[in-house]
């Protein structure tokens, strides 16, 4: 599958043929652009369609991190490949009140209490720490900040982009306004994330029912299965 390779000023220009505004009397190449941008950030966070899986390096006797600028919603996190639960403060407070200060094998993560956009380990990574700690998530929309900036969706997918542009444009208010076509273009884009949903879900049924991905959840917190339960050789998520 090719990687995506339309740019910003394409997609711009795409919307101007829809609109029948390719000499850009009625709609500015700035404005299409504008909305180009916000419809690209639209349908990655609508459909989910970006997901990746990252490794960090455990620094020692440090337990927080800053979560990825890309980040739109974590799917799974692990340690050691291992997939640890989310556990929030106040039940780790009530449960081991020197948490905070424990360290050696993370068995746990917490999003709340250090501030947002941080990620806090439980516990926090001994001095020899040598163990990755693993996120996969969906990721959102990149910025696009210039004409040559390339939307990171397929490009089949662009068209979708296009369409909720063109739905934007045509509902602004004044010259060029049609709001009958601008519901014919909004519909088509909720059509387009309705089929592209269904697909992301069909690949993430079969990945959760896959032996041997991640996607797998930890029975509770505290308990680690057996190093090989549930893996297969050379099967990679």
């Amino acid at each position: 599958m090719s990687a995506p390779s339309t740019t910003l000023l394409q997609a711009a220009t795409l919307v101007a043929a829809k609109l029948m505004d390719s000499q850009g009397r009625v709609w500015t190449s700035t404005e299409l652009k504008v909305w180009v941008s916000r419809a690209h950030g639209m349908f990655v966070s609508d459909t989910r369609c970006l997901w990746t899986a990252n490794e960090y390096n455990d620094v020692a006797n440090t337990g927080t991190m800053a979560v990825p600028s890309d980040l739109l919603k974590l799917t799974a996190v692990t340690w050691d490949y291992y997939p640890i639960p989310k556990v929030r403060m106040v039940d780790m407070v009530r449960r081991e009140p020197n948490w905070l200060t424990k360290t050696g094998a993370v068995e746990a993560f917490m999003v709340d209490g250090d501030g947002a956009g941080t990620i806090r380990k439980v516990y926090t990574p001994a001095a020899n720490a040598t163990n990755k700690f693993g996120l996969e998530y969906y990721q959102a929309a990149n910025s696009l900040t210039g004409d040559s900036s390339v939307l990171n969706i397929l490009d089949w997918m662009v068209k979708y982009v296009v369409y909720y542009a063109c739905f934007m444009a045509l509902s602004r208010e004044g010259e060029g306004q049609d709001l009958l076509l601008a519901a014919h273009y909004n519909s088509r884009y909720k059509k387009g994330v309705k089929m592209v949903k269904d697909m992301v879900s069909a690949v993430n049924a079969y990945l959760m029912t896959t032996v041997g991905s991640s996607s797998q959840t930890m029975p509770s917190f505290g308990y680690r299965l057996p190093p090989n339960y549930g893996r297969v050789e050379g099967r990679r998520r």
